[in-house]
């Protein structure tokens, strides 16, 4: 099970935000059994970031934990979550 995040935006400015709130995120599930969020993806600095969540029963909390943390960044405005299904290569 994995989580997609989309960030909707073409702002410079914005990107260091995105980086930040990718770091806290990577920080946050870590040491967590919930997800994992790949260093390389924290480092790309991209728009989209997969998160995979380990067991069905935590998708609920990780989805949480990713509003929680959209919303300390400011960028719970310009972002779509989407639950992706299956085993990702």
């Amino acid at each position: 099970m994995n989580i997609r995040i989309h960030l909707h935006t073409d702002d410079k400015d914005v990107l260091r935000r995105i980086w930040w709130f990718s770091e806290d995120l990577y920080l946050k599930f870590r040491d967590s059994d919930l997800a994992h969020l790949p260093l390389g993806e924290v480092d790309a600095v991209t728009t989209d970031l997969l998160v995979r969540v380990k067991s069905r029963s935590k998708l609920r909390r990780s989805r949480a934990v990713i509003e929680d943390a959209l919303r300390q960044h400011d960028l719970f405005e310009i972002a779509v979550l989407t639950e992706e299904n299956g085993v990702d290569s």
